[in-house]
């Protein structure tokens, strides 16, 4: 009988884990999809002092939640994340690519991350 009470408590305990991580993958997407976007429309608006804002915050963001983003992801993309962020630069000619990178590997991120059926296969 004690048997069954660890393997409940365990596949609870699972449960209860898969949930959270399945969160925190929703919420850092949603956010960080949020700060991608406003730094891409500061960037259109021309507001230089608006754009490097956004770009730190952005980075900020980054730099909160890659201890936990590197703990429950495989490291590759990530890896290309931090990567670009590193290369986020207000006057750089070529930071729309790297905007739109961003915004790409984040939806990538979370596809791979979020619990759907050919992700469990």
């Amino acid at each position: 009988m004690k048997r069954l009470w660890f393997a409940v408590i365990f596949l609870a305990a699972a449960t209860v884990i898969c949930f959270k991580e399945q969160s925190f993958i929703n919420n850092y997407h949603t956010e960080m999809d949020k700060k991608i976007n406003a730094s891409i429309s500061a960037y259109y608006g021309g507001d230089k002092d608006e754009f490097e804002k956004r770009i730190n915050e952005m980075k900020n963001y980054w730099y909160e939640n890659n201890d936990t983003v590197f703990m429950i992801v495989n490291h590759d993309i990530p890896n290309q994340i931090g990567t670009a962020l590193r290369s986020v630069d207000a006057s750089d000619d070529h930071i729309e690519l790297t905007l739109s990178e961003l915004s790409a590997l984040n939806t990538v991120l979370y596809e791979n991350q979020r619990i759907t059926f050919s992700n469990i296969l």
